[in-house]
């Protein structure tokens, strides 16, 4: 929800997450022009969706940012204005440091509407 109180558009972007709104959200900050990375800790992109369709869409976003698949979050910090996320690489178990100006958390959502007994 924090997104939307963005004043300034941001230079690097780390989006956690490639669902629906990660990748959403990674194709309208790409297209005004920040460098964004999509870290994704499972195989594909939409994993909801048909495997040739997440492929094509992997395909497509790699030639505008950067996507990592099976790449976990291990850790997040923030130094000034500058955010550094720790991730590992659980291809082949490295880890690796990023920066960015802005992170942004869309791991997935998951419905609340159990809590109104449909």
């Amino acid at each position: 929800e924090n997104v939307f109180d963005l004043d300034v558009r941001p230079e690097r972007m780390i989006i956690v997450g490639g669902g629906f709104v990660g990748v959403e959200f990674a194709h309208f900050f790409s297209t005004v022009g920040t460098e964004v990375t999509v870290l994704e800790m499972g195989d594909r992109l939409v994993a909801q969706e048909e495997p040739q369709i997440s492929q094509l869409l992997h395909q497509e976003m790699m030639k505008n940012m950067q996507v990592l698949l099976r790449h976990r979050v291990d850790g997040l910090e923030q130094h000034g204005d500058t955010k550094k996320v720790t991730v590992n690489d659980l291809a082949n178990d490295k880890t690796i440091e990023m920066e960015a100006d802005q992170i942004l958390l869309a791991p997935g959502r998951v419905s609340n509407s159990d809590l109104l007994h449909p």
